[in-house]
């Protein structure tokens, strides 16, 4: 994902500033509704270099900004037709519904969660 966002921000011609306004942007109306909720920062995208990762909420909005769905990184990749919507909103996990998709496949492959952690390259923060 960053390869592809950093793709971008050379063919716009953008820094990484610059990308960060625009990716914040697209929420103008929530963040003008909500004034304590911290801008994206720079550093946050290019430390998605660094890291490996990136969280979830992160995601979502450079997934907006690049105009793919999550899936155009799997592998391999669906056709980057499929775009996240538009939405008037900021776009959020349905996290109840992810844990009960990934208990559910967990539980129907016999995996646990330590096993299904490792096969997904998910590690403990605590």
């Amino acid at each position: 994902m960053y390869e592809a966002m950093d793709a971008k921000r050379v063919e716009a011609g953008l820094t990484w500033a610059e990308v960060a306004r625009e990716i914040w942007a697209r929420s103008a109306d929530l963040n003008a509704s909500r004034p304590g909720d911290h801008p994206i920062s720079p550093a946050a995208l290019t430390g998605i270099a660094s890291r490996g990762d990136c969280s979830c909420q992160h995601a979502l909005f450079i997934l907006r900004w690049l105009r793919v769905p999550p899936e155009y990184f799997t592998s391999p990749p669906v056709r980057a037709d499929a775009a996240l919507p538009a939405a008037g909103r900021r776009l959020r996990w349905n996290l109840p519904a992810l844990y009960a998709a990934l208990d559910s496949n967990r539980k129907s492959r016999g995996l646990t969660w330590p096993a299904l952690a490792q096969e997904l390259r998910c590690h403990r923060t605590s």
